[in-house]
């Protein structure tokens, strides 16, 4: 396939099926209609990587907020798409930390 032709098809793809993962993924959790800002976060990251972490959890938040827009405010939907966003939380944070050791491994 053609390089150019990847390069601009690939981001559109795989943002368009993280929407899909985030609006399919199933919880027995129920969600009490908090906010993002309201859901406490227990991460603690290394000076060095604040700055990465924040940016990371302001992207994870913005696919949080298009997950609910789909909801049309249907619970199930909504419980969901905190499962997601939690998940996909924990998954960023211990990738960032990852990268610390591997960085200082070599």
């Amino acid at each position: 396939m053609n390089k150019a032709f990847l390069s601009k098809t690939t981001p559109a793809a795989l943002s368009l099926g993280l929407i899909l993962l985030l609006a399919s993924v199933c919880s027995g959790q129920n969600n009490s209609g908090k906010t993002v800002s309201e859901m406490q976060t227990p991460y603690t990251v290394p000076a060095a990587k604040v700055q990465k972490w924040e940016s990371l959890q302001n992207k994870v938040e913005k696919e949080y907020d298009i997950c609910l827009e789909h909801c049309g405010y249907e619970q199930s939907c909504m419980d969901r798409c905190e499962a997601a966003y939690k998940n996909r939380l924990d998954r960023e944070y211990r990738q960032l930390l990852n990268e610390k050791a591997s960085a200082s491994d070599n």
